[in-house]
């Protein structure tokens, strides 16, 4: 399999994202620049798909369970309600700095999901989601061409 196709596919695994996948296409052979696209390429995709099916699938459950329709229902209203200023005003800087920030259950699945919580416009979504993953890759493309040249130094 090409490694391009792996890292698009890595960068899709849940809680390593592009943290694992772009080291992976450096270690298989691509270019930093060409195992960053790849990886925010596969991680975006994860992104789109996911924030367009948490809507169905929510009104899905709502429809058929009285207990998640009530769950989702107060989920909503009070962090939609809640926050919506917050969000508003500070939601361009939160989402991407969430994303980017290596903490557990951040990244891109808990970003979309943050996301359609409170309720940001898809397309919106995508933008900020995307400003939170490529920050990050750009220091981890950097960060793991450094520790592979400091490797390759020490090793002849």
């Amino acid at each position: 399999m090409p490694p391009e196709i792996i890292v698009f596919f890595a960068a899709m695994t849940p809680f390593v994202d592009i943290k694992f996948s772009i080291p992976l296409g450096m270690k298989l052979g691509l270019t930093g620049l060409s195992s960053a696209l790849f990886s925010i390429a596969g991680s975006m995709t994860l992104c789109a798909i996911i924030l367009a099916l948490l809507g169905p699938i929510s009104r899905f459950a709502m429809k058929k369970s009285k207990f998640l329709n009530k769950y989702f229902t107060k989920l909503f209203d009070t962090t939609r309600s809640a926050h919506a200023e917050k969000i508003s005003k500070y939601g361009i800087i939160f989402l991407p700095v969430f994303i980017a920030i290596p903490f557990p259950g951040s990244g891109i699945m808990g970003g979309s999901i943050l996301a359609f919580i409170f309720g940001i416009e898809y397309f919106k979504s995508l933008a900020l989601i995307f400003m939170g993953t490529a920050i990050p890759a750009i220091v981890i493309t950097l960060g793991s061409k450094s520790v592979f040249m400091i490797i390759r130094h020490f090793r002849y």
